[in-house]
């Protein structure tokens, strides 16, 4: 149950970190498919999911080498 909390917490950490990244350096890359980006009138989304989940599954993996 632990490991199930943890990998939720670094999804959302990650998910937190790549929508900030998003603003500052990710303007210039295209989106990996399974992000979703809707650019429509006034309103721009970008919701990172697949950058997120491979951003959580890298940390995951570094997390527990350092560990």
């Amino acid at each position: 149950m632990h490991l199930i909390i943890r990998g939720f917490y670094l999804f959302v950490v990650s998910e937190l970190f790549i929508a900030f990244l998003a603003n500052l350096v990710l303007k210039n890359y295209p989106p990996i498919p399974g992000d979703i980006f809707v650019d429509r009138y006034s309103i721009k989304l970008y919701i990172p999911f697949v950058s997120g989940l491979l951003l959580a599954i890298i940390l995951s993996f570094v997390l527990n080498y350092l560990k």
